[in-house]
């Protein structure tokens, strides 16, 4: 709306009744209670501003009051217009919380219309006063509001950028123009502050803008968008990406030879410090090596993130058990159960319980005869698999042995445990 729309507003405003809520009194200060106009949009409301629409006239007066009251939270846009024979000239708008008009409700002024003003405002009683610089001029009082547009508001993911960036998207859902963009980001939840100092610049064409976590990976994103009639509408939402997603868990499973899935009981995602749900789709994840998995955000959380998983061999279960074993040599044969998809099986052993296990045998078998010494001896066994040069292990299964030799009998007396 330019000064072209304002005159076509005032002419067709003169040329039509004006809607009088009530009979005009020329006292100053007398109250006159008027309904502002309700409207389901914003759309709904500029259509009815531009179609000249009016509360009152006030011909006559140089200042009047008028008493109103809102049920509920509401955008409200005010304008008082004063028209001479000259032309058309500005009339100041003030709304307050007092009959006596002390108490004045800050609101913001449209810098690119002349004394259209406009706020958000709580449910209660208010006081609006308009005042005309001439006695003589035409003047002509505008307002309406639009209830529960405060959240009419939706945010999507596009994508990750390169340098630390997301970029997002938004979209006012009754079609408002938007033309101030705040954007918060922190870890901690819906905020509604720090707004002036987080104006962000978006592209019009489309609506997008790009969020920064090159400082910290922040995950929630507080939007305020401000179209060009000074309608606010919010939006909060936790942001999962690349910067933002943190699993907690295991991210290893066993091969089976079918596909296999990150279970929800052993993985945590998060954004940020927060835990969301998601839907998870997978690729390459039926044989040993890399999987992948993308995890898509629901329930109050917009955003992708894809990472990869390992497919390990089947865990070794079980080290058989020779049991006590008498012997002139320090000799014992040891097997174990099956490592599915595994090609080798490492032997391992260590002489202490806070040793380092060191590998003392490679075999394609599934068992193998080991030397003992004295003392105790602590044998793990895992299986393998190497893909494209990395190795992929096993969970081991792990036994313990004491070896001690008998002066009565000449012999090794091997216990397993």
């Amino acid at each position: 709306m330019n000064k072209k729309i304002i005159s076509i507003i005032l002419a067709v405003c003169m040329a039509v009744s004006c809607l009088a809520i009530s009979a005009v009194n020329t006292s100053a200060l007398d109250v006159t209670t008027v309904t502002i106009p309700k409207y389901t949009s914003r759309a709904n409301f500029i259509q009815a501003y531009n179609s000249g629409n009016t509360v009152d006239e006030f011909t006559g007066t140089e200042e009047k009051v008028y008493k109103f009251t809102l049920e509920q939270n509401a955008n409200i846009i005010v304008a008082g217009i004063s028209v001479t024979k000259y032309g058309s000239s500005s009339a100041s708008t003030e709304i307050f919380t007092d009959i006596n008009c002390t108490n004045k409700v800050t609101l913001d002024d449209n810098e690119k219309y002349d004394s259209v003003y406009y706020g958000y405002l709580k449910a209660g009683t208010y006081y609006l006063k308009v005042k005309s610089y001439y006695d003589n001029d035409l003047k002509y009082l505008y307002a309406g509001q639009v209830t529960g547009n405060k959240i009419n508001m939706s945010l999507s993911f596009i994508k990750d950028n390169s340098n630390k960036t997301s970029e997002l998207g938004f979209k006012l859902s009754d079609g408002a123009v938007p033309e101030l963009l705040y954007v918060h980001t922190n870890n901690y939840g819906e905020y509604n502050y720090f707004w002036k100092d987080d104006k962000t610049t978006f592209n019009p064409k489309n609506n997008h803008f790009n969020v920064s976590y090159a400082q910290q990976p922040y995950a929630c994103t507080n939007v305020k968008a401000i179209d060009e009639n000074g309608f606010e509408y919010f939006a909060f939402t936790r942001v999962l990406s690349k910067y933002t997603a943190k699993i907690e868990g295991t991210t290893t499973k066993d091969y089976t030879g079918k596909a296999v899935k990150l279970s929800t009981k052993d993985v945590v995602l998060k954004a940020g410090y927060n835990a969301i749900s998601y839907t998870a789709s997978y690729k390459n994840n039926k044989k040993i090596g890399k999987g992948t998995v993308t995890f898509t955000a629901r329930n109050g959380c917009i955003g992708k993130f894809t990472t990869t998983f390992n497919i390990v061999p089947s865990k070794v279960k079980k080290i058989s058990s020779p049991g006590k074993s008498n012997s002139k040599t320090r000799k014992v044969k040891f097997s174990w159960s099956k490592s599915k998809g595994a090609t080798q099986y490492i032997v391992q052993t260590k002489n202490s319980y806070n040793g380092k296990y060191k590998t003392v045998k490679k075999t394609k078998a599934k068992s193998c005869t080991l030397n003992l010494k004295k003392g105790s001896t602590y044998i793990q066994v895992y299986g393998i698999k190497k893909v494209k040069g990395k190795t992929f292990k096993s969970t081991a299964a792990s036994i313990s042995a004491s070896c001690n030799y008998s002066s009565f009998t000449h012999r090794y007396n091997i216990y397993i445990y």
